[in-house]
Parts: structure tokens; C-alpha cells; sequence
């Protein structure tokens, strides 16, 4: 059954990376909407309201939220949002840590930034109990070929 998956990741250290899990995984119209630099900037520029209500909209119609781990995404408030927000929609959700993957200058990172789902628990630990979601690497568990598995678990895991 094909799925329809959020994206979510620190865009400016990531979005190369995020667009190599993308571009590895592309079946029709399954894919959330993904804004560009100048996108995301009209975006912001509308504030807090305008960023929460494109990220809404945006998580809305997906059953399932990918957060792409770089070595800053935990500190990312909009991330925190995204996962909380999945949360309470009841979508199924999973992380894809982007170690040894490599940006716009070829350079990849060696060392895994923290857990984001922790941080969000953190964040969140007055209103929701955030699980703990499972986390991939997309180099070492070869999400190339298990990208798929692992949106059909997250989604059985919502029971979607």
C-alpha cells in the first residue's frame, strides 16, 4: 500500500540529505510537500502562525513522519513540533539517522547528533508522553532497499 510521508529535518544543514532519502524513495505522489529556500523563507516570513499552519497542513495529509536525524535536528524547535504534532495525529513515525551521508560540499559527518525524540520529550514532558520512536541508519541498514519496510512498520505501529 503506498504511503504518503512528512519529512522532517534541519533544513539548512540537511536538506541535501534529505533530498538523497527522497530522491532514493520516490513512488508517485507519496511524497509531503517539501519547500525550497526561498519557500521556507516566505514561510517564516508569515511567523509562528503561518510555519504551524503550513506544518499542519503538510502533516495532514501523511499517515506517516520520517524525521531525518543530522547532527542538529534535536535542537530544531519546528522538529520538536513536527514530532509532537505526529504524535497527537496518531501518525506513525520513525527516524533515519543521515551519519556518513554527504551535503552540497561532500562532506559528511561522522558522528550522530542527539536523539530528537528525546529532546522532544523534553520539550514536551508536561503535556505528552512522546515515545520512543525507532530510529534507522540510512547507510548501515541500507535505506535504499528498507526505506519502504520502515514506512509500513511506522504505520502498522499507528495502526494505519
Amino acid at each position: 500500500m503506498a504511503r504518503r510521508v512528512f519529512f522532517s529535518f534541519e533544513f539548512k544543514n540537511d536538506i541535501v540529505r534529505a533530498n538523497q532519502v527522497r530522491n532514493a524513495w520516490q513512488f508517485g505522489d507519496n511524497l509531503s510537500p517539501m519547500v525550497d529556500k526561498a519557500g521556507w523563507e516566505k514561510v517564516k516570513a508569515g511567523g509562528d502562525t503561518a510555519i504551524k499552519r503550513w506544518i499542519d497542513n503538510a502533516i495532514s495529509g501523511c499517515g506517516v513522519t520520517c524525521v531525518l536525524i543530522g547532527q542538529q535536528t534535536h535542537a530544531r524547535p519546528w522538529v520538536r513540533y513536527e514530532i509532537a504534532k505526529s504524535f497527537l495525529d496518531r501518525k506513525g513515525v520513525f527516524g533515519v539517522c543521515l551519519r556518513g551521508m554527504q551535503n552540497f560540499e561532500q562532506k559528511s559527518f561522522l558522528l550522530s547528533g542527539p536523539n530528537p525524540f528525546e529532546a522532544t520529550r523534553r520539550a514536551y514532558s508536561d503535556k505528552y508522553a512522546i515515545p520512543n520512536y525507532p530510529i534507522y541508519s540510512w547507510r548501515q541498514n541500507n535505506g535504499r532497499a528498507n526505506f519502504s519496510t520502515w514506512v509500513e512498520a511506522a504505520a502498522r505501529a499507528a495502526g494505519r
